[in-house]
């Protein structure tokens, strides 16, 4: 098989894995959901701690903010990894990112479908 057939085929496997991810996040129910965020917020209070040590967080607010970018960056990192196999699969410039971003807004709508139903 040749190199830029398994390029192609690991671009589109990642890609994939990765809407399988957000699947899998969106599925938890909210107990989990929060925890999980939680558990991120917590080791980003750490970490600012660390930096700022005089610095004061609350952990609801700064778990809010976390909640809601986490959404934000998971379609990011989609597009950033839908852009590589559709530009190896031959899709070039603007189009590519069209494609990305469609691709992103209909899992989106998707996700949108599963929290109403």
């Amino acid at each position: 098989m040749h190199t830029h057939k398994i390029i192609l085929i690991i671009s589109w496997a990642a890609a994939i894995l990765w809407m399988v991810l957000i699947f899998n996040l969106s599925s938890q129910v909210a107990e989990q959901s929060n925890e999980l965020s939680k558990g991120i917020t917590e080791i980003i209070i750490e970490a600012i701690g660390k930096i700022v040590p005089q610095a004061e967080l609350d952990i609801n607010t700064l778990n809010h903010i976390t909640r809601k970018n986490s959404h934000f960056f998971s379609y990011f990192i989609l597009g950033i990894l839908m852009l590589n196999p559709l530009r190896r699969s031959g899709v070039q410039g603007y189009s590519s990112i069209v494609y990305a971003a469609v691709v992103c807004i209909v899992k989106a709508g998707i996700f949108l479908t599963e929290i109403a139903g």
